[in-house]
């Protein structure tokens, strides 16, 4: 897995990814830590497996 998270928030160590059988799809969550600054964090997170790219690139935009 590939997460990048911009200025004003930290990752929690340990994020999961699940394989969802009965939908066919992967879910993967993660926790944020905010820094106080309040500045919306760009969020960007794609799966791979060594040098093969899994999935598309989700992209979101968080207000803490």
């Amino acid at each position: 897995m590939k997460l990048t998270v911009g200025a004003g928030a930290t990752v929690v160590p340990s994020p999961g990814i699940r394989w969802i059988e009965p939908l066919r799809v992967w879910r993967v969550a993660f926790e944020l830590v905010p820094d106080g600054s309040g500045k919306p964090v760009e969020l960007r997170c794609f799966l791979r497996e060594g040098d093969d790219i899994l999935t598309e690139t989700w992209s979101n935009l968080w207000n803490p």
